[in-house]
């Protein structure tokens, strides 16, 4: 049980930073002038990662009888 809960919120806090990541790229497109398109690639790819790792995680976390959603 207190697996699942730490998954759950692991997952939560992935999934997170993965928003924070496109919101500051976006905001950083928006207000700069990008000249390294590789920037851009690496930090979409990053946060892909971190919002599949943390779905995983998240989605988990709850097993067959018991889902809280």
């Amino acid at each position: 049980m207190v697996e699942q809960e730490m998954k759950r919120e692991m997952g939560k806090w992935l999934m997170d930073v993965a928003k924070y990541m496109f919101t500051a790229l976006l905001i950083s497109t928006i207000f700069a002038d990008m000249k390294e398109p590789i920037i851009i690639y690496c930090a979409v790819f990053s946060a892909f990662v971190l919002l599949f790792w943390g779905w995983t995680l998240f989605g988990s976390s709850f097993d067959g009888k018991n889902k809280k959603r």
